[in-house]
């Protein structure tokens, strides 16, 4: 199967986009998770001028309301 690709403008675009709609998520108090690192891999790393996908590792912790320490089962619940 061929994967259409798009340009690294618009890729960078939907990048940022997910940056800051991770940045909103993380100001949320109440959050189950807080995301803690983005990672970028791949073309748009690379900055190839097509792409097909942009490759990223996210790291998560619980959110401060149900930091460690804090009980297990209400974390659990919540999901």
């Amino acid at each position: 199967m061929s994967m259409k690709k798009t340009d690294l403008a618009k890729a960078d675009a939907a990048l940022m986009a997910l940056l800051k709609h991770i940045d909103e998520l993380n100001q949320d108090p109440d959050r189950l998770f807080t995301i803690t690192q983005v990672y970028l891999y791949g073309s748009v790393m690379r900055r190839a001028a097509q792409v097909g996908d942009i490759d990223l590792e996210i790291k998560t912790d619980r959110g401060p309301r149900y930091a460690r320490g804090t009980n297990f089962q209400l974390f659990l619940d919540a999901c």
